[in-house]
This record gives C-alpha cells, sequence and structure tokens, in this order.
C-alpha cells in the first residue's frame, strides 16, 4: 500500500552561482578553460591526532592516526570525445578504534571517470561514474554524523543525452543509479539502493537568459525500512553574469511515495 504526501518546496528555492567552463547556450563542451592533462600520478603520506574520531558530542574518542594513498589522473579535453579520470587507493591506521580500545584500519579510496561524447553540433551524451570507500562521516551524501559506523562503500553512475532541437530549444534526458553500502554489520540497517530518471526542457529567452522545466524521480530501496519514491517538478532560470559564471534559481514542489516493507503502520513523514 502506498501512502501519498505533498512536500511544499515552493519556497525553498536553490540559488547557485558557479564558475565553470560549460557553454551557457549550446550543446558543445568546454572551451579554453579546461585543460587536457598527461598521466599525473601523486603520493602522499601524513599523520596526526584526532581528539574526536567519532565526530560525535556524546561518544568523545581521541587517536594518532596515519594516513597515506597513491594516486593518479588523467585528462582529455581536445577531441570529440572527451574523458577524464582520477583514481585514489589509501587508508586511514588509527591506533586506537572507534570505541577506544585496539587500533584499526579504514579505507579511503576513491575513483571517478567522466565521458563526453558529440555526435554533431545538436546532439551530446555524458556519462559519469564515481566510487568510494571511506570512513564515515561524508556529509555530502546525507548520510551520516559520525564515525562510529565504520567504513562504507559509494557507488553513483550517470547517463545522460542533450538533443538541440532549435537554436534555442534543446531537451535533455538522463538516468543514474547509486548505492550505499556500510562494511559492519552494525551499521546495515542504512544500507540502501536509488535509482532515477531526470527529464528537462531548456529555452534561450535571451543572449544572457535560459528557462528551463524539469521532472526528477528517485526510487530509494534499503534493505531495511521503508521503500520510498519521489518527484521533483522544478522551473527554473539561469543569468549568464560573465562570459564563464551564471546565476541559477530553481523553484518546485516534491512529491514523495511510501511503502512499508515490513508489517506495521506507515508513519506520518515530517518535512525538512
Amino acid at each position: 500500500m502506498k501512502s501519498p504526501f505533498y512536500l511544499s518546496l515552493m519556497a525553498a528555492g536553490m540559488l547557485a552561482v558557479h564558475a565553470n567552463g560549460q557553454s551557457l547556450y549550446t550543446l558543445a563542451g568546454p572551451v579554453g578553460l579546461e585543460e587536457s592533462l598527461p598521466l599525473k600520478w601523486t603520493f602522499n603520506l601524513a599523520g596526526g591526532y584526532d581528539d574526536n574520531v567519532n565526530a560525535s558530542n556524546y561518544d568523545q574518542q581521541e587517536a594518532a592516526f596515519i594516513s597515506t594513498d597513491i594516486g593518479a589522473s588523467l585528462a582529455n579535453y581536445d577531441s570529440v570525445t572527451q574523458y577524464s579520470f582520477s583514481a585514489k587507493l589509501g587508508g586511514i591506521f588509527y591506533l586506537k578504534d572507534l570505541e577506544g580500545e585496539t587500533n584499526e584500519s579504514l579505507s579511503n579510496s576513491t575513483l571517478s571517470a567522466n565521458l563526453s561524447h558529440s555526435f554533431d553540433q545538436t546532439l551530446r551524451y555524458n556519462g559519469s561514474v564515481s566510487f568510494a570507500w571511506q570512513p564515515e562521516p561524508n556529509y555530502s551524501n546525507g548520510i551520516a554524523n559520525a564515525r562510529r559506523d565504520g567504513d562504507y562503500i559509494y557507488v553513483y553512475v550517470s547517463s545522460s543525452v542533450s538533443k538541440a532541437w532549435t537554436s534555442r530549444y534543446s531537451t535533455t534526458l538522463g538516468a543514474n543509479f547509486s548505492m550505499i553500502n556500510y562494511q559492519e554489520d552494525s551499521a546495515k540497517t542504512d544500507n540502501r539502493d536509488y535509482v532515477g530518471m531526470d527529464f528537462t526542457n531548456r529555452y534561450k529567452w535571451t543572449e544572457r537568459l535560459a528557462i528551463s522545466l524539469s521532472w526528477n524521480g528517485s526510487y530509494c530501496d534499503r534493505e531495511y525500512g521503508n521503500n520510498e519514491f519521489s518527484n521533483f517538478v522544478m522551473a527554473g532560470a539561469e543569468y549568464a553574469v560573465a562570459e564563464n559564471t551564471s546565476a541559477t534559481l530553481r523553484v518546485g514542489p516534491q512529491f514523495k511515495y511510501v511503502k512499508a516493507t515490513v508489517p506495521g503502520p506507515i508513519l506520518p513523514q515530517n518535512s525538512v
């Protein structure tokens, strides 16, 4: 049984100013601001002292640590098919574990790859994949508040196709998948998978102003607890402040459907 509820985000517009090399009006790739890089290797070794390993107000533990990693990066932005690659293999060794007893080793490794291909002036493909095996917390994923859960594996894969129908109007269709998997048995109740799709229509109103209308759907499959399906409908405006800087405002509602995976009533949901 699905229980729908409406989460209003009309007042929570998102304003972002970003400086990057993405074209404001076309599907062409970055021009002039990103440079192709040969294969580059890095090595780091560091030590330190953490007075609150758990990043917690009620379970503070202190320990010295040693961290090390080896990394590689490669990028090519000069051809029709552009790509970038980076990888880091490393770890953190704590002289005490997260409960303050013996030593503990945690992985700190990441991998990312991006691919972009222009079939012609109007059709472009973009894909990316990232992998992380890291200790908590990683607040950017919105899933952690302390390192007491040890390390976790995070995988994200996305793919999209953009088509310019006219010199002013374009459409982008994308799909993505992500996975969060904790390594500690005590934290596996928070394991989850996400499958999402998005559809965006964009119109160049003037040389500086573009407007957009988009839909984003995401299904969350939890190992334990309630699965949920979220829909976002967003209207946006993008204004070119300068050649490589734009300001974007998006606003719209979210609709969420929660499906119980265990017997029992569905608890009311509170908006954030």
